[in-house]
């Protein structure tokens, strides 16, 4: 349920204010076209379950190609790569 995903990322971010923030900003970011928002927002829960604080905003390396939480930029350079690989 997603009351128990919530509360599991209550665990990483003690600040209800800023959970509901970092998880508006990454559903917005890794959204894809044709899903259901439910299912992103329940996949950035877990994973904001799993993340340590300390990596929430933490810049991705570059030889890595994991995606930010945070910042609009982030947010708009995923939403590039997503139309990007839509129309290949």
């Amino acid at each position: 349920m997603r009351s128990e995903k919530v509360s599991e990322a209550l665990n990483a971010l003690q600040n209800r204010f800023l959970l509901c923030r970092v998880a508006s900003l990454a559903v917005r970011g890794f959204h894809k076209p044709r899903t259901r928002v439910p299912d992103t927002m329940n996949e950035v829960l877990d994973r904001i379950a799993v993340t340590e604080p300390r990596n929430l905003f933490a810049k991705p390396d570059a030889k890595r190609k994991s995606r930010s939480l945070g910042g609009s930029s982030t947010i708009r350079n995923v939403r590039r790569r997503n139309r990007r690989e839509e129309s290949e």
